[in-house]
C-alpha cells in the first residue's frame, strides 16, 4: 500500500493520476464523486471507473451499497487488476478508509491513496499503523513502478473470416481425400488450413501429455532421432555422443516435442485399452474449436485432429454427423474480443456477465447452467464442468476466464441471510427460474442465446467420442516439417 502526499493539491498530481487510468494494463484511477461518507456513491466510481454501466445496476440488483461493493471487489480480483489509485481520501471518513483498506487482502491488487493536504489525519494514522505501508510524495516514481503479472484484458487476436463451403460427412481417413475432390482449389486451401492446425495441435497435446510421454522409451526415443540408416553400433555410438553433449530434458524436448517421435516401452502392451484423461481430452477439443469460425472449421480441425493422435497410435472416435449435434464450435457461440469486451461493458454485475458468456461457449440446457456450483470452476478458472449425468467438461476461452474469476469472487463475498446457507451457484442468480434474466442480458448485450436442438440435449459432440490406445506410434520423421517447435502453445494442455 502506497500513500501520496500532495500537499499543496497540485493539479499536476491530479492530471497524472488519472492519465495512469489504464483498465487494460490493470491500472484503475477513481476520482471520488465529493461525498466524504458513502459507500455506495464509492463502489459506484469504482464500477464506473472499472467501465461498468451505472444505468444497470438497479436492474441487476447491485445498486444498494453493499452489493456494489461486493460486485466492485469481484471485477477488481477477477479481471487481475494490479493496482487501484484512489483521489482525495483526505475527504474520506473512517467507514469509506475501512473499505478501501480491505482491498488489498480481499483482491490482491494494490493500492494507491492520493492525500491532498500537508499530513495524514489522526484517525487515518491509526488506522494505518499496523498496516505495511509506504509514504512518498513522488507519485511520478511510483507510477513508474513495473506491475508484472496477468494482464488484466488479455491481448487475443480473432482469426481473419474465411468461409468454408459445406464439406463431407464422412471419417476421417477419408475426409481429406474426398475434400480434395469436392472443393475447388482455393476452398480446399482454407479447408485444409484448418485440418493441418487440427493434426498439429492433436501431436503437440499428446506429446506432452504424460499419460503419453510415460510410455515412451527413453533409450528408443533418443536413438530415433539419428538416421535409420545407421548400424546398431553406430546408433549406440551416436545415443552415447547426444548423451554425452546435453542435458537429458533438451535431448528429450528435441526428440518428443519437436519432431514427436517415440515409441511405447516394451512393458506397456495389451493393445487396445482405452485413455484414461477423459476431463483433458474433452478440454482439449474444446480449446481447439473454441475460436472456430463455423461449425464446418470446427468438422475441419476435428477430423485433423483424429488424423493427428492415428500418428501416435490413438483412435479418437467421433460421430460421422458431428454437424447435426450439438456442442462446443458446433452450436456455440465463438467468443471473440469483440464479444467478451462488450459483455463487459453492458453489464455492471459479474455473476450476469460469466452466465452470458458461459451460455455463449457451452450452448448448454438453462437448467444445467443455472446448477452449476463454484466448484465446478477449475481454480485457475481454464474449465468448467458441466453438471449432467457422467459429467462434461468444458474449456474457459482465456478472455472468458476474468468473467469466471469475477463470478466466483463475487459469490464467495456473499454473505447469507441468518439461518441460510452461503451460495454455491455460481450463474444461478443471473439465469432465473425459466432463463428469463440470462434472455434479457443476452438482449441487453446485443446478443441471441444459442438454440439448444432436442436430439441428445444432455449429451454434448465432445462426450460421445472414444479414445483408445491401438498400436505404436505412426508419427515417423517424414512428417516433422508439419509439427510446430515445441514452444508453441498447445491447447488443452500447459507448457
Amino acid at each position: 500500500m502506497i500513500i501520496v502526499m500532495d500537499p499543496t493539491d497540485d493539479a499536476s498530481v491530479t492530471a497524472a493520476a488519472l492519465a495512469a487510468h489504464n483498465p487494460t494494463a490493470g491500472r484503475i484511477t477513481v476520482h471520488p464523486t465529493p461525498d466524504t461518507s458513502s459507500v455506495q456513491t464509492l463502489a459506484h466510481d469504482l464500477l464506473a471507473a472499472l467501465g461498468k454501466p451505472l444505468h444497470r445496476l438497479g436492474e441487476e440488483k447491485i445498486l444498494s451499497a453493499r452489493p456494489a461493493w461486493q460486485a466492485a471487489l469481484a471485477w477488481l480480483s477477477g479481471e487481475a487488476h494490479q493496482q487501484l489509485i484512489v483521489l482525495r481520501t483526505h475527504l474520506m471518513n473512517e467507514t469509506r478508509w475501512e473499505h478501501l483498506l480491505k482491498i488489498p487482502v480481499l483482491t490482491g491488487t494494490q493500492l494507491l491513496l492520493v492525500y491532498h493536504t500537508t499530513q495524514l489525519g489522526a484517525v487515518h494514522q491509526s488506522m494505518l499503523t499496523p498496516l505495511s505501508h509506504q509514504i512518498t510524495d513522488d507519485i511520478s516514481h511510483v507510477l513508474r513502478l513495473d506491475h508484472s503479472g496477468e494482464d488484466s484484458y488479455p491481448s487475443h487476436s480473432d482469426p481473419p473470416a474465411t468461409s468454408i463451403p459445406p464439406l463431407p460427412r464422412i471419417d476421417f481417413p477419408h475426409f481429406r481425400a474426398e475434400m480434395r475432390r469436392q472443393l475447388s482449389d482455393d476452398q480446399f486451401a482454407v479447408a485444409d488450413a484448418e485440418y493441418a492446425y487440427g493434426i498439429e495441435h492433436a501431436c503437440l497435446w499428446l506429446t506432452r501429455h504424460p499419460e503419453y510421454r510415460s510410455t515412451i522409451s527413453p533409450a528408443r526415443k533418443i536413438g530415433m532421432i539419428l538416421p535409420l540408416t545407421l548400424r546398431a553400433d553406430e546408433l549406440d555410438a551416436g545415443v552415447a555422443v547426444l548423451q554425452q553433449g546435453y542435458s537429458k530434458i533438451f535431448v528429450d524436448e528435441l526428440s518428443e516435442g519437436i519432431l514427436c517421435l517415440g515409441r511405447l516401452s516394451p512393458n506397456v502392451k495389451g493393445y487396445p485399452h482405452p485413455w484414461r484423461d477423459e476431463m483433458g481430452l474433452q478440454i482439449f477439443l474444446c480449446e481447439l474449436v473454441a475460436n472456430a469460425l463455423s461449425p464446418r472449421h470446427t468438422l475441419a480441425r476435428l477430423r485433423g485432429a483424429q488424423a493427428g493422435f492415428l500418428m501416435h497410435g490413438v483412435l479418437l472416435n467421433m460421430p460421422i454427423d458431428l454437424d447435426l449435434l450439438h456442442g462446443p464450435g458446433i452450436t456455440s457461440t465463438p467468443l471473440t474480443s469483440a464479444i467478451i469486451t462488450r459483455i463487459r461493458s453492458h453489464t455492471a454485475h459479474p455473476q450476469h456477465a460469466a452466465a452470458l458468456a458461459a451460455s455463449l461457449f457451452t450452448n448448454i440446457d438453462v437448467p444445467i447452467l443455472a446448477s452449476t456450483r463454484v466448484d465446478h470452476l477449475s481454480s485457475d478458472a481454464s474449465h468448467l464442468q458441466a453438471a449432467i449425468p457422467n459429467s462434461a467438461f468444458y474449456a474457459v476461452p482465456p478472455h472468458a476466464r476474468a468473467l469466471m474469476r469475477a463470478a466466483r469472487k463475487f459469490t464467495q463475498l456473499h454473505l447469507p441471510e441468518p439461518g441460510r446457507e452461503p451460495p454455491q451457484y455460481l450463474f444461478r442468480p443471473a439465469i432465473g427460474r425459466e432463463g428469463q434474466h440470462l434472455e434479457k442480458i443476452a438482449k441487453v448485450c446485443g446478443f441471441t442465446l444459442p438454440v439448444l436442438p432436442n436430439r441428445n440435449p444432455h449429451s454434448p459432440w465432445h462426450r460421445q467420442v472414444a479414445c483408445w490406445r491401438v498400436s505404436d506410434p505412426l508419427h515417423g520423421p517424414e512428417a516433422d516439417m508439419r509439427i510446430p517447435h515445441a514452444d508453441r502453445e498447445a491447447p488443452g494442455w500447459p507448457n
